[in-house]
């Protein structure tokens, strides 16, 4: 059997997971009752036991009939019932419900249940599955909730007002029964849930690898292991542990329950198809829940307890991340390596150690009591993958269809796990001070009785806010805010527009010195905590995506990945072997969004003023480059500006404004660059090269941007230009032209009566308060990453320009040899999928870039993210395109999976139709599916028909292709009213047959309008976005319904 069980230390050389003891009583599946006497109509608390942490008990057997049975049995019982409890693998049914429901004034009635654990609860494999059940402990509950709404009024309940509550696993439970059969039990069992510090491990198929080792090594622990195959499903191992008497599977349950990795159970929940129908971090952000309220909460510090506490190195939090995640690949551990980001030097167990505000300093990524460095970024994931993500997609999850989410955090020090339960149910702990526990069990007891966890104003305070703190208080190191009572007494509502939850602390106290878990075998030191004389309550409402340096959402996590990203390239501008010349080179980065600068960095060289006889003594966001022929961009927008002014049309003959060309126009300007420009006659020494003598009369008297060198006038540059003939005949290749954008600024010129650089200052600098130094149309400003980002988001908010000429403006205006770039106006286009290689999605960066004399740069936009990206050099221009590659490949993955979370949570979900049209029978269900799938449409009903299988079949026929498709949603970034958004939908071919030899995929043609119904579309959907941008239904114009 030793060989089959994997050995933590062995396998990783970190220390084993803390010893439990086994001991305790075999029958457990009772349940509590805790009624007060004489009252009728109560609500109902049912309380899903809470998680022993040291404690591992036998576990009982028992049939569901005998379940069934003895809760029956309860029925003529109104008085305390004691009950056995225990987490998925071990615990204790100790929970007493009686100094909460009596804080309250005896407002509710209390239910403790118990549920089958181990191996008798959790056990799964393919065997198990089709002989028996899997997630047998979740039925048992389920079966609890049940006979809750058949009974409880004889214990004077009201069956129709039911919130189901837990810790930890029973907090897992909680989220569980909340995705019941994928979210279709609605209101019968449950309608407010409070999930405190849901545990949620990895969760595998019920036959997947990892659940099955442990059904075989169970087998092998009971003697039903043979070694080879069965051939008779009668010998199968099912058959043969069904013989075995009842301690033989206790004792080898309570030894397989703690063989799993550290941190976890080798039996627990699994995806089965039925019970739990998908992962809960994808059905969640699809809002599929039971229930209509819920509250949800984590603690400060949930992994010290389930994390190996000898993680020094870098190289023990990758060992870490291998045996923890054991699925993860190297590009997954990456992804963690750049989302958590740290040091890599050795944490000296000097350092202090000691509680993060939240809101400002040093935070949970690298920071707590328990830990610092590699320690704490190890203790940081386990506890966000494990407890803290659950808590936020919970909340997540009730924000629209009608359902309210509230969310809290409990931190008051040390907030480990499990120390929030002292608080809210009892006895409290010697660091909760009764004016905590007593505002704690009141928004547990509103919650329940008033559906709203608002307390009032005088519990919030606590009787002890009258005397001043202390000046030794532990709010100093929590939270430098002071406590705002009024926060609690009308506490709002978690949304995705505010995402707030109440951070519950406490100031004041007395220090004293304890250990977190006592007795445990953790190696956890003691730690400072605070006591009574001089606790006061300490309650703060924060935004809960900021918090902890962006805790759970992806936006936040964009300042972990761009801290990253800033090191790696000043890495590389300062070491021998980097890529460009970094004696000489200087840099400016910056990324935008439509509504403010995401990120800057900048690097000074060594050795600046290589080209400039001024240099900065410090390169920052606010130095000035030049950016050469990025000015082209300047010159075009100031173009169409003066056609949206009406002054001139951009389709009118350049001989109409540059009268001088009308007797050449058949030349044509085609040149590479201005005939002027030093790259035309840029060459230093020209004889040693090969190249003839030329007399001074040929020599170009003007604009070979030298220092004092003058430009040339508009003279000089039209006699320069007839002399030349075209370079391809008329309209039939694309090629780059200076001399294009040199002419359309002596037409500006022209059209406005203003020399160039009035033109550019009155019509886009000046309104944009962006500052410049310039002199030419097509390479001559001087402009910062800062006054660029500004006008990226002009740009993409459409300040200057409307829409459609935006979106025009962004097309490519002629072809070039490479199938991935195209011209623009005056763009550079390119498409590449190499970003998104997941999906193969193909990305469209709308860029212009410029080069002159020692400096490079180029401006990036990303209209589909609505991102911008300037990147300016000045130095070796090697370094430009390493710079521009780093930050798209580490920039445009996590964008894309931000989007992607971002629309699930907006948009996905199902919606049916309303109450007064509920005859017809009609719903949608959409979801985000994986790559490179996006969000899709699974479930289609229109008045009674499977219509999603009707419009597949339709479309697929269209396509004259063999193969299958999917229906998925695309953003059509128009508007119905006020707040419709519309989609539509698009049949999609999960692959293209191009018949024998074919060359052609046609899969990608985009036809979203191919079916109508009396003139409307049925392909449209509308979407009516609500508060915090969360859509609340949606409009099918063609099917004529509102779901």
């Amino acid at each position: 059997m030793s060989n089959m069980l994997l050995d933590y230390q062995e396998l990783t050389g970190l220390e084993s997971a803390p010893g439990f003891n086994y001991s305790g009583t075999e029958d457990c599946l009772f349940l509590s009752v805790y009624a007060p006497q004489n009252q009728t109509n109560l609500p109902v608390f049912v309380w899903i036991r809470k998680l022993d942490l040291f404690a591992l008990y036998r576990i009982h057997a028992s049939s569901h009939r005998d379940i069934y049975t003895r809760l029956v049995n309860l029925n003529v019982i109104r008085s305390l019932i004691k009950a056995d409890g225990g987490g998925y693998g071990a615990g204790q049914g100790s929970d007493d419900l009686s100094m909460i429901v009596n804080t309250n004034n005896n407002s509710f009635i209390g239910v403790a249940i118990q549920y089958r654990l181990g191996a008798f609860g959790f056990m799964s494999s393919d065997e198990i599955h089709r002989y028996g059940v899997v997630n047998a402990g979740l039925l048992d509950q389920t079966l609890a909730l049940q006979w809750v709404q058949s009974y409880i009024h004889l214990f004077g309940g009201n069956a129709s007002q039911v919130t189901i509550g837990g810790i930890s696993a029973g907090a897992g439970s909680v989220m569980l029964q909340a995705m019941a059969f994928g979210g279709n039990v609605g209101e019968s069992l449950f309608s407010n849930a409070i999930p405190a510090s849901p545990y949620l491990p990895q969760q595998f198929g019920y036959a997947d690898f990892v659940p099955s080792q442990s059904y075989y090594a169970f087998a092998a622990a009971v003697g039903c292991f043979k070694g080879f195959a069965q051939g008779n499903p009668s010998e199968s191992i099912f058959n043969c542990l069904i013989s075995k008497d009842t301690d033989t599977l206790q004792n080898a349950s309570a030894y397989i329950s703690g063989s799993g990795r550290y941190g976890t159970w080798a039996f627990l929940p699994v995806t089965d198809g039925s019970f739990i129908q998908q992962l809960p971090s994808q059905q969640l952000l699809e809002k599929r829940v039971n229930g209509r309220r819920i509250l949800s909460g984590n603690n400060a510090n949930e992994g010290p307890l389930f994390t190996p506490q000898n993680i020094v190195t870098e190289d023990d939090f990758i060992n870490f991340l291998r045996t923890s995640f054991p699925l993860f690949t190297e590009d997954d551990i990456s992804r963690v390596l750049l989302y958590y980001p740290s040091t890599n030097a050795s944490v000296s167990s000097e350092l202090p150690e000691f509680a993060t505000s939240g809101s400002s300093g040093a935070t949970a990524l690298n920071q707590s009591t328990f830990g610092t460095g590699q320690q704490q970024r190890a203790n940081n994931v386990y506890s966000e993958t494990t407890f803290v993500c659950p808590s936020y997609w919970l909340a997540e999850a009730f924000t629209n269809n009608g359902r309210t989410a509230w969310k809290y955090q409990y931190s008051v020090i040390p907030g480990q796990h499990g120390a929030d339960y002292g608080a809210y149910l009892g006895p409290a702990a010697s660091n909760q001070g009764p004016d905590f526990v007593k505002a704690f069990m009141t928004i547990y007891g509103n919650f329940i009785t008033q559906n709203d966890p608002s307390i009032p104003a005088d519990i919030a305070a606590g009787a002890s806010a009258a005397f001043p703190a202390p000046s030794n208080t532990s709010a100093a190191a929590t939270d430098p805010k002071p406590s705002e009572p009024d926060a609690v007494v009308s506490w709002p509502p978690y949304t995705l527009a505010a995402p707030y939850h109440l951070n519950l602390n406490q100031s004041g106290g007395v220090p004293f010195e304890a250990p977190a878990y006592p007795g445990s075998a953790t190696g956890l030191d003691n730690v400072t905590q605070f006591s009574d004389p001089g606790l006061h309550n300490h309650f703060t409402l924060v935004n809960a995506y900021t918090w902890e340096g962006g805790r759970v959402k992806d936006d936040p996590k964009l300042t972990a990945l761009f801290d990253a990203l800033a090191s790696n390239i000043q890495r590389a501008a300062t070491i021998e072997t980097s890529p460009w010349n970094t004696n000489i080179t200087s840099f400016s980065i910056s990324v935008t969004s439509a509504s403010e600068t995401l990120w800057t960095t900048s690097h000074t060289a060594p050795i600046v003023g290589h080209y400039v006889d001024s240099p900065p003594t410090n390169v920052t966001d606010q130095t000035y480059f030049r950016i050469a022929s990025i000015s082209k961009v300047f010159t075009v927008l100031a173009a169409l500006l003066q056609q949206k002014e009406g002054k001139w049309s951009l389709k009118d003959p350049v001989t109409e404004w540059l009268p001088e060309l009308r007797n050449h126009s058949g030349d044509g300007p085609s040149d590479l660059a201005d005939p002027f420009e030093d790259r035309q006659y840029g060459f230093e020494r020209p004889v040693e090269m090969g190249l003839p003598p030329l007399p001074d009369e040929d020599m170009p008297p003007c604009g070979r941007n030298r220092p004092g060198e003058r430009p040339c006038t508009r003279k000089e540059i039209l006699d320069g230009l007839i002399k030349r003939p075209p370079l391809f005949e008329p309209n039939s290749r694309a090629t780059y032209s200076n001399m294009n954008f040199v002419l359309l600024g002596l037409a500006l010129e022209s059209v406005t009566g203003l020399n160039y650089d009035e033109i550019v200052n009155q019509t886009i600098f000046q309104p944009l308060s962006m500052h410049h130094w310039t002199y030419g149309p097509t390479g001559g400003i001087y402009t910062t990453t800062s006054d660029l980002s500004t006008f990226a988001r002009a740009i993409l908010n459409h300040a200057l320009l409307d829409t459609s000429t935006t979106n025009a403006w962004f097309n490519p205006r002629s072809s070039s040899p490479s199938y991935s770039f195209a011209y623009g106006m005056p763009w550079e286009i390119f498409r590449t999928s190499s970003l998104l290689p997941s999906s193969n999605r193909i990305q469209t960066l709308v860029t212009k870039a410029g080069g002159l004399r020692g400096y490079t740069s180029q401006f990036l936009l990303l209209p589909e993210y609505d991102l911008a990206i300037t990147v300016l050099v000045a130095g070796d221009g090697h370094a430009l395109a390493w710079l521009r590659e780093e930050v798209l490949k580490a920039l445009i993955p996590a964008v894309e999976d931000i989007t992607r979370q971002q629309t699930s949570a907006r948009l996905s979900g199902t919606y049916t139709a309303a109450a007064a049209n509920n005859t017809i029978n009609s719903s949608l269900t959409l979801s985000m599916q994986p790559p490179p799938s996006g969000l899709t449409i699974t479930s289609w009903l229109s008045n009674g028909t499977d219509f999603l299988a009707l419009y597949r079949s339709m479309s697929q026929s269209a396509s004259r292709q063999p193969s299958p498709g999917k229906v998925q949603l695309t953003p059509t970034r128009t508007k119905r009213g006020d707040n419709g958004e519309v989609w539509r939908a698009q049949f999609v071919l999960d692959e293209f047959d191009r018949g024998e030899g074919g060359v052609v995929d046609m899969r990608l043609v985009t036809d979203v309008d191919t079916f109508t119904y009396a003139a409307k579309s049925v392909e449209e959907f509308v979407f009516w976005i609500g508060e915090g941008g969360v859509a609340e239904g949606v409009a099918l114009p063609g099917l004529r319904v509102e779901l």
